[in-house]
C-alpha cells in the first residue's frame, strides 16, 4: 500500500450536483490509498430532502463522482493543518523564550544568594582527643556593598560558633568597594582570632599590602602577607601560615621553613594549584577559593570556565601531596564578571577539626 493519508472528522456542507440541489450537512474522511482517493460520507445532519443512492451516508463513493468535494475538502484540510503546524511553532518559540526566561533570571536573582553552608570533618592527631576545633572558611566575597545578603552571611557565620574565622581573598572588585568590606569584617567575630590573605582582586584593584593590613587590622583581622600567626586555643598549638597571591614556591617554602611540625599547621593561599608538595611535611591543612566552583555549572559536567591558577581544583574536599594533606576549595560568597549563579550556589564552609 503506498502513502496513506487520513484527515478526519472535518464538517462539511455539501450542494449535490442534480437538479433538486440537495444540501445536506457531513462529516467525511479523505483517505488515500496509493492513487484511489475515496470520500466516506457519514451523516452529521438533519437532510433538506431525499439524497440520491450515491450520495447516501456511509457509502464510499470514488474521485470520479465526487471529485470538486475531494479537492476544496483536501484544500481547507492542508490550509488547517499548516495552521495548526504554524501555531504549534509560535508555541514552541515562546514556551522556549519563556523557559530561557525563567532560567536566566533564577540564575540572575536567586541562586546567587542562595547561600548554604557545608560542613566538613577532619581528624587530626595533633589535636588531644575528644577536643575540637570549629574553622569557618570564607573566600571570594567580591563584595559592592555591605548589603542585606552580606548581613545574612555574617549572622550565618555567627550561628555556627567558630573557634576560628579563616578568609582566602578576593574582598572587592574596585577600590571604593573596600569600606563595605570593611563593615561585614567588623561583624565577624571568633575567640581564637580572625585571618586572612589577599587574592588577585586586590592587586588589581591596587589597595593590597600594608596599608590594606591595616585597615583589615582596625576591624580585628589579621592580614598574613607570608606571614604566620600562632595561636594557644583550648590547648592546642595552631600556626596560621598566610601565603600571598599567587603563592609562588619561593613564597610557599618561606613558610614552610619557618613551620613547626609540632603546632597544628593550617595554610591559607588565594589559589588552590601551587607546590603543595614543598609543605608535605608541616601542612595538616590547606584552605583555597579562587575557583567559585566554576560558578555556572550544568549537572554532571565540567565548569565551562576557570581562572587561572585552578589548576584541577573546583570545589569541595581534595587530597594533596605525598602524605594526602586535605585540601578545601570553597566555592565562595559573591560572584566575578558576569553577577549570576547556576547550579553552584555561594558557600560558608564549617571544618570541624577533631582530635583522635
Amino acid at each position: 500500500m503506498g502513502r496513506e493519508k487520513i484527515i478526519k472528522n472535518l464538517q462539511v456542507r455539501v450542494r449535490h450536483a442534480d437538479p433538486v440541489h440537495i444540501i445536506a450537512d457531513f462529516d467525511y474522511s479523505f483517505i488515500q490509498h496509493g492513487n484511489t482517493p475515496l470520500v466516506n460520507m457519514t451523516n452529521s445532519g438533519k437532510y433538506n430532502s431525499i439524497l440520491p443512492p450515491e450520495a447516501s451516508p456511509g457509502i464510499d463513493l470514488p474521485l470520479c463522482s465526487c471529485y470538486s468535494l475531494v479537492s476544496i475538502m483536501k484544500n481547507r484540510a492542508d490550509s488547517r493543518i499548516n495552521l495548526i503546524e504554524s501555531l504549534s511553532r509560535r508555541k514552541f518559540l515562546f514556551g522556549s523564550l519563556a523557559f530561557s526566561g525563567a532560567v536566566f533570571a533564577d540564575a540572575w536573582l536567586r541562586q546567587p544568594t542562595d547561600l548554604e553552608v557545608s560542613q566538613t570533618r577532619l581528624p587530626i592527631s595533633k589535636i588531644p582527643s575528644g577536643k575540637e576545633l570549629r574553622v569557618v572558611h570564607l573566600s571570594d566575597l567580591h563584595l559592592h556593598r555591605y548589603d542585606r545578603y552580606f548581613r545574612q552571611v555574617a549572622a550565618a557565620t555567627s550561628t555556627l560558633n567558630p573557634d576560628l574565622i579563616l578568609l582566602t581573598g578576593d574582598y572587592v572588585e574596585e577600590a571604593r568597594n573596600l569600606s563595605g568590606v570593611l563593615d561585614f569584617l567588623a561583624q565577624l567575630k571568633a575567640p581564637a582570632g580572625v585571618f586572612a590573605v589577599q587574592g588577585n582582586w586586590e592587586y588589581w584593584a591596587l589597595i593590597e599590602g600594608k596599608n590594606l593590613r591595616d585597615k583589615f587590622r582596625s576591624k580585628g583581622v589579621e592580614l598574613l602577607i607570608n606571614q604566620r600567626a600562632d595561636i594557644d586555643y583550648k590547648g592546642v598549638a595552631i600556626s596560621i601560615l598566610g601565603i600571598d597571591f599567587p603563592s609562588p614556591s619561593g613564597s610557599v617554602q618561606q613558610l614552610n621553613d619557618a613551620a613547626e611540625k609540632s603546632r597544628v599547621n593550617i595554610a591559607l593561599s588565594h589559589v588552590p594549584a601551587f607546590q603543595h608538595e614543598i609543605m608535605d611535611d608541616t601542612s595538616d591543612l590547606i584552605l583555597c577559593g579562587h575557583t567559585h566552583g566554576g560558578q555556572v555549572r550544568l549537572p554532571m559536567l565540567k565548569p565551562f570556565h576557570l581562572p587561572r591558577h585552578s589548576g584541577r581544583f573546583v570545589d569541595g574536599l581534595y587530597r594533596v601531596g605525598k602524605k594526602d594533606t586535605p585540601l578545601y576549595v570553597t566555592r565562595g560568597i559573591g560572584t566575578s564578571i558576569m553577577p549570576l549563579r547556576f547550579f553552584c550556589p555561594p558557600e560558608i564552609n564549617l571544618i570541624r577539626l577533631v582530635g583522635v
